[in-house]
């Protein structure tokens, strides 16, 4: 029953100190980081692929980013001060800040899909009833993808930062 003990004694002291941890980098590294809120957070190493909107001209461009200059990001095409950058692109690091925000669509897109041909096997006809909830939950899908922007503006608490570790 010891032996027990001390694997999880051993366990929680080698996993407990890392909780809570957003990224770990060694020293001498540097890092693009977005900090949304006091706790939203993205951190851009070197190799990642941002996809971003230049302030003033809102060109939309998509770069990897090849590594750092004191406070500018070099990318394959340019380098920019991330002053310079409006807005950011929602992605795999800032998608998981939102729970349903960007799952609207497909859910009511599958939902619209699957409830006809569901109430068509349950009654074996089509209801108008039920046309015209599959046609709303379509509707809705649509509506979710035209009005849920995809772009985080960068202003006012919004941070976008070099940071040398």
């Amino acid at each position: 029953m010891l032996k027990y003990y001390a694997v999880l004694f051993a366990f929680f002291a080698t996993a407990l100190p890392s909780l809570g941890q957003a990224f770990a980098h060694t020293k001498g590294q540097e890092f693009l980081y977005f900090r949304k809120n006091g706790h939203r957070e993205a951190v851009y190493g070197i190799g990642d692929v941002v996809t971003f909107e230049l302030k003033g001209t809102g060109a939309k461009v998509s770069d990897q980013i090849k590594g750092f200059q004191d406070s500018l990001v070099v990318f394959e095409a340019h380098v920019l001060n991330p002053s310079k950058i409006g807005a950011i692109y929602v992605d795999a690091k800032t998608k998981q800040w939102f729970i349903l925000r960007y799952k609207y669509e497909k859910v009511f897109f599958l939902a619209s899909a699957f409830f006809l041909p569901i109430d068509i096997v349950n009654t074996g006809k089509i209801e108008p009833q039920a046309l015209a909830i599959s046609g709303a939950l379509l509707g809705v899908g649509l509506l979710a993808k035209w009005l849920i922007s995809k772009k985080l503006k960068i202003k006012g608490k919004r941070k976008l930062l070099v940071i040398a570790y």
